[in-house]
């Protein structure tokens, strides 16, 4: 069981890098969008 837990942890450190660029893409279009409505 312990050894399943810490495949788990091992795919989602894998993931989380994705979802950190994921995130910043997200952001850095949402600021885009932000500006070009101020302008």
């Amino acid at each position: 069981m312990a050894r399943d837990r810490g495949q788990v942890a091992i795919e989602y450190l894998g993931f989380l890098p994705v979802l950190l660029i994921v995130a910043m893409a997200a952001v850095q279009l949402g600021l885009i969008a932000y500006t070009a409505q101020q302008a």
